[in-house]
């Protein structure tokens, strides 16, 4: 029997950070956390997640997910410190939205069909759909 000593990062990871949510999440039950810091901390991850994705993305032009995700950690952060409430930051949303259509349209973020090209054979948006063509 052959055992695969290769370790996935990711799944250690994200094993990692459950982990950590679960037992922030047992201290507060426990009252041992204050809910307020609690409020605090997942917005915050929200914000440390889409800050790494804008960094390093994952592919060519998937930085804008990552800002997406920043800005409603940062919106929701806002919210629990009652700067701005949620429900009043959602223009804001709309003016990313605007941003991103014109940042393809001048090709400052590169458009769908560009990160298909960076992404290659059966790595685009459609899986291995894309390269049925490749396929025998």
């Amino acid at each position: 029997m052959d055992f695969d000593d290769r370790v996935d990062s990711r799944h250690v990871a994200c094993g990692a950070v459950i982990m950590l949510l679960g037992l922030l999440f047992l201290m507060d039950k426990l009252e041992i956390l204050q809910h307020a810091v609690l409020g605090l901390f997942w917005p915050g991850l929200l914000v440390a997640w889409g800050l790494t994705r804008i960094v390093r993305p994952s592919q060519p032009g998937r930085e804008v997910g990552g800002l997406w995700i920043a800005l409603v950690g940062g919106l929701l952060m806002l919210d629990q410190m009652s700067i701005v409430s949620f429900a009043e930051s959602w223009p804001v949303m709309v003016i990313m939205g605007g941003l991103v259509m014109m940042f393809r349209a001048l090709d400052w973020l590169p458009s769908r069909a560009r990160r298909r090209e960076f992404s290659g054979p059966g790595r685009g948006t459609n899986g291995p759909f894309l390269a049925d063509e490749t396929r025998r």
